[in-house]
């Protein structure tokens, strides 16, 4: 099943018997997910597994569902804050997906939006942790999709909650997108409601209510990922104008396609559903995917074809024959609690007291 048709049977757009029974079978195997789930974190708040510390402070950016809450464009904010104060930062994750052995389209876009920020990756994060304090003496480490790895140690745990799909269809996976239960938001120090932008503001309300209900004390803040400029095969930066009349067509391999379709369309291009190709999230683009969408691109007459970073860095311009291939650039706006979140950052700008390396309770 492609991601396209799992989203709308977990999403409960899929009708009929069989979706039904699809959806029933995934609802019990969630609930060995959901147990496997309660049982490691009870096992961390009871001390019977260990964290680690290392001697630089650490940021955790994760969220409660797989992917798609806009992690990536949020860490680059959090490393370029540091970077222009003079902090030496560093990045961890844990690689997913990597190309070619050695970089992931993650990596690859980060290293883009945060120039010179060391990005090391590895499944072992304690490994890498230590070894970017000792190698790139990095005084902030930046945990990328850090909030159910409980082995590092962190001194702040942000949470990312996608307004348009706050919670994963409200199941935990295989039947929803949901890794753990909802209360798992009491463990996070900040939670980060992104793509404000796309919700109204009775819907942005109800949805700040639901996180207060959940963990009464917890901050949050609000922001947005409007769309930027043109990023081509070449690296040319050109405006973002989308003109009515334009044909263009559009393809991703993210974890919230429905976002980057929604952006396009809030930015003013004419995008219809079926020219939008859904690819599953790290796709690695073969030259057969490349040659069916200049193809596709064809037979829709699109002047363009419109993409995100992300899958952008995973295309050779050598492999590309069809209209120009242009990438959404984005940039990270903090709608409310700007001052909340860097009165919490400038916490980490002076050295982090020493304390024992190997464990944390």
């Amino acid at each position: 099943m492609d991601t396209a048709s799992f989203l709308d049977l977990i999403s409960g757009r899929k009708q009929g018997l069989l979706a039904s029974g699809s959806r029933l079978g995934l609802r019990i195997l969630s609930y060995g997910y959901s147990a496997a789930a309660r049982i490691r974190n009870l096992l961390f708040d009871v001390g019977w597994k260990r964290s680690h510390e290392v001697s630089a402070s650490i940021i955790s950016v994760g969220n409660l569902t797989t992917g798609g809450t806009g992690k990536t464009p949020f860490v680059a904010y959090l490393a370029n804050y540091f970077t222009e104060r003079n902090i030496k930062v560093g990045l961890l994750s844990r690689g997913y997906g990597s190309l070619d052995g050695e970089e992931n389209d993650e990596k690859r876009v980060l290293n883009r939006l945060c120039p010179g920020v060391p990005h090391r990756q590895n499944p072992n994060r304690v490994q890498i942790a230590r070894e970017s304090v000792a190698e790139d003496h990095t005084s902030v480490l930046i945990l990328d999709d850090g909030f159910q790895h409980r082995r590092l140690a962190r001194d702040f745990d942000i949470v990312l909650i996608d307004a348009t799909n706050p919670w994963g269809y409200g199941h935990i996976l295989p039947r929803g997108l949901l890794r753990e239960p909802r209360t798992g938001l009491k463990r996070a120090s900040l939670a980060v409601i992104t793509r404000v932008d796309q919700i109204s503001p009775d819907q942005l309300t109800q949805l700040r209510t639901e996180i207060n209900r959940i963990a009464p004390d917890l901050k949050v803040i609000e922001v947005s990922y409007p769309a930027d400029q043109f990023i081509g095969l070449d690296n040319e930066l050109t405006p973002l104008v989308a003109h009515p009349n334009e044909k263009v067509v559009a393809f991703c391999g993210i974890g919230n396609p429905d976002s980057f379709y929604q952006m396009l369309t809030h930015a003013g291009f004419a995008l219809a559903p079926e020219t939008f190709r859904i690819f599953p999230d790290h796709h690695a683009y073969s030259k057969t995917d490349l040659n069916s969408l200049a193809e596709f691109a064809h037979q829709h007459h699109a002047s363009s074809v419109l993409t995100t970073l992300k899958d952008l860095v995973k295309i050779s311009p050598n492999d590309w024959t069809g209209p120009p291939l242009k990438a959404v650039s984005i940039r990270t706006q903090i709608h409310a609690g700007a001052d909340e979140l860097h009165q919490h950052l400038d916490r980490f700008i002076q050295p982090k007291p020493a304390s024992d390396p190997d464990a944390h309770g």
